[in-house]
């Protein structure tokens, strides 16, 4: 993980997105941040506060998809990500087959009890 996140590629890809999302109205670093941006508020919030909440959480999500689709960040990512695991296959084939069939069964999982939300 750490060679992809200072991996030139990705970090290019990365500001790009960052860029965008500025002129999107959102400035953020890294789309980690603005995902954490989405999640701050009260547990505890009025219905009011719930939709606003759910207003901006959508604003960000939606130019978080557009602009990461415009500079091919999740492709880059894939790629660059798939270099570096590629490079551990022979020293740990094993568990990183055991860590995908782990993620794939828990996705399945999360899709079959978490509703969508409207």
């Amino acid at each position: 993980m750490d060679k992809l996140l200072h991996d030139k590629e990705f970090t290019s890809a990365v500001g790009a997105w960052s860029i965008c999302m500025s002129k999107a109205g959102h400035p953020f670093p890294d789309p980690a941040e603005a995902r954490r941006s989405a999640r701050k508020h009260s547990a505890e919030q009025t219905r009011a506060e719930e939709a606003r909440t759910f207003a901006n959480e959508t604003r960000i999500a939606v130019a978080d998809a557009t602009c990461a689709r415009s500079v091919s960040l999740r492709s880059i990512g894939e790629r660059r990500e798939a270099h570096y695991v590629g490079e551990l296959a022979g020293r740990y084939g094993d568990v990183l087959d055991s860590r995908l069939q782990m993620q794939r069964r828990a996705l399945a999982r999360a899709e079959r009890i978490i509703p969508a939300r409207d």
